[in-house]
């Protein structure tokens, strides 16, 4: 496990060996950032003057890895604790063909370095040695301010790589800083070029956004940008215009989630917007949006069965207990129950949930009982065989979880009782 002081300590050996090389190296980045802000770094980057063929000399090429030297980024290999640092060359890019990586670098200085970068409160240095922040972009100023500037003009910022449009929404709702106005306006003159992104990289970002506490201003800003239609599918602007209480509903339940796994907000999502569409039963729509997004069959499962079995849990008491018995025990029901908080805004609904929360805190024993009967016991008994089997099963553990029965005897008579009926 990575331990963030052992960490610093690391990253602080890494910018003295080099400076001790003759090198000039500094914290770079977004650890510089959260610094600044006074959070710590979940990671450290280092940037210097010299080139990956002298870091490797540095540190041994046992303990590096040149995965990324293409573009002047070597790993130092850390412990377990320390986990691994990346030292990239300074360094300016040519252009962006693919709007994602540059089509090739040359190496620099420093200030051109921080020239190259997305925005202001990414493109400080520190360094360690000296304890100095060196500010060529007036980073600090926008950290005070709370401002998401695009280093430089935006719109080629975006062009260079467009995933820029979304860590912009990202940073400021995470942080809970605004947008400056020319950034904004170019995210949302570029927002449809977003698609050109991959699904995957995307995917990451919105998780990022929807994970953390701030996810209800997140999911505004992508709809104000435009964003938002482009990367949730099946969301449009029309939609949502079209749904005005169904959006308002949607960000207060969004503001009401305590924990927010990604299928979490994303049934949320689903089940607020257009919900008579995914709730009827037609999701090969839906799936195919799903799949378009990239996310992973586990996560579909657990999103659509979210959604078709929230609206048992908004009236569980009133329901088959063994139907609502079959959906507790399930793996999946705190992303489910995380959900029907959220939504519930009926007192009724929340006494549903009550109940089902009462029951969760039963003992397992009793919440999920060893069934009494199963396929041998049956066929030693000669009671049934093939499909029957299966439909008995049923029947007996229903009448269990009622109540009805308590022992294996007694299902073995509520069996011959069931077949002596038919």
């Amino acid at each position: 496990m990575i331990d963030s002081d052992k960490m610093r300590e690391f990253a602080e050996t890494v910018v003295s060996d080099l400076t001790s090389a003759g090198y000039q190296a500094l914290w770079a980045g977004g650890c510089v950032r959260d610094q600044k802000r006074q959070e710590s770094p979940k990671d450290y980057d280092v940037a210097t003057n010299a080139t990956p063929d002298q870091v490797r000399t540095v540190f041994g090429h046992k303990r590096t890895i040149a995965i990324g030297e293409a573009f002047g980024v070597i790993t130092v290999i850390g412990s377990k604790t320390t986990g691994n640092i990346e030292v990239a060359t300074f360094r300016a890019d040519a252009s962006y063909s693919d709007g994602r990586r540059p089509d090739s670098v040359r190496f620099t200085d420093a200030k051109e370095d921080a020239l190259r970068r997305d925005f202001t409160i990414n493109g400080m240095f520190f360094d360690p040695i000296n304890q100095q922040y060196i500010d060529f972009v007036n980073g600090e100023a926008d950290i005070t301010a709370k401002l998401i500037r695009a280093i430089g003009d935006p719109h080629t910022r975006i062009e260079e790589d467009r995933l820029r449009m979304l860590r912009a929404i990202r940073f400021a709702s995470t942080f809970d800083f605004e947008i400056e106005a020319d950034t904004y306006a170019a995210v949302q003159a570029n927002a449809d070029k977003i698609s050109a992104v991959s699904s995957e990289r995307i995917l990451l970002e919105l998780s990022l956004i929807l994970n953390n506490a701030n996810r209800k201003r997140g999911l505004r800003l992508l709809q104000q940008s435009g964003l938002l239609q482009h990367i949730i599918p099946g969301i449009t602007t029309a939609r949502i215009e079209s749904e005005p209480e169904s959006w308002t509903r949607l960000l207060d339940s969004l503001h009401r989630l305590t924990k927010s796994p990604l299928e979490t907000s994303l049934a949320l999502i689903w089940t607020t917007i257009g919900e008579r569409e995914w709730t009827s039963g037609n999701r090969k729509d839906l799936e195919s949006h799903q799949r378009d997004m990239k996310l992973s069959n586990d996560s579909i499962k657990t999103i659509n069965w979210v959604i078709a079995s929230l609206p048992k849990v908004l009236t569980a008491s009133t329901e088959f207990w063994p139907e609502i018995q079959e959906i507790l025990i399930d793996p999946r029901s705190d992303c489910l129950m995380n959900t029907a908080i959220a939504v519930a805004e009926r007192e009724d609904q929340r006494n549903h949930i009550r109940f089902c929360q009462d029951m969760l805190d039963q003992p397992i024993e009793k919440l999920n009982p060893p069934p009494l009967l199963d396929g041998n016991i049956i066929l030693q008994h000669q009671l049934a065989t093939g499909k029957e089997i299966g439909r008995l099963l049923k029947a007996v553990r229903d009448a269990q979880l009622l109540g009805e029965i308590t022992t294996t005897s007694e299902a073995i008579s509520y069996v011959e009782s069931v077949n002596g009926g038919n």
